[in-house]
């Protein structure tokens, strides 16, 4: 990896132009709070995130089968497998 510094110089001006306001205590809290229930729930239900994984998986490999054979295909030919002029 190059290492760019006058990027770095560029990116700390940049950002030192601007004010950033800080997570209050409460709004920590809130957002570790939920993220450990997060966390519980996904220990908890270890088939079900299984599941949900395999199922967004498969649909990801059908998208991109139809995509590559099925769309091109039926969108060049007509139903008694002519093809097209044009769209």
């Amino acid at each position: 990896m190059k290492i760019h510094l006058d990027e770095f110089k560029m990116a700390r001006e940049y950002t030192s132009g601007h004010a950033f306001e800080d997570l209050s205590r409460d709004q920590t809290r809130l957002i570790l709070d939920r993220g450990r229930e997060l966390y519980k729930w996904f220990k908890a239900h270890p088939r079900t995130h299984a599941l949900i994984n395999a199922l967004s998986s498969y649909g990801s490999w059908e998208w991109m089968r139809w995509s590559c054979c099925g769309f091109p295909t039926g969108s060049c030919l007509r139903r008694g497998g002519r093809e097209r002029d044009g769209w």
